[in-house]
């Protein structure tokens, strides 16, 4: 098993010790947001709260997806269905910078 420890001068390559963060930490960024900055705990990847838009008890969920305009290549609309009979269908809008902008339930 390997310590942690201080590193020995000739082991450094030619760095110099004050450049060099001690005790070393490890840090493994896993995923990031569009603009770059890591998601953690502190900084959550934003989640949108449907709350009642959503029905409760479907057994089978839809999907289309905007062919051209705004949100190209985005859900455009969700059906959620049970035993084959619809519950809901949301339809999603987007912006010309292609962000969700309205969601309508029908």
């Amino acid at each position: 098993m390997v310590t942690n420890r201080q590193p020995h001068l000739n082991e450094l390559n030619g760095v110099k010790q004050d450049t060099i963060q001690w005790p070393a930490k490890a840090h493994r960024v896993t995923s990031v947001l569009s603009d770059g900055s890591e998601i953690t705990n502190d900084n959550p990847l934003p989640v949108m709260n449907f709350g009642g838009l959503v029905p409760e008890g479907y057994d089978e969920i839809m999907l289309t997806y905007v062919t051209s305009g705004d949100g190209i290549g985005e859900i455009e609309t969700v059906t959620y269905k049970k035993d084959s009979s619809t519950l809901a269908i949301l339809t999603l809008s987007y912006n010309g910078d292609d962000k969700l902008v309205g969601v309508v339930r029908s």
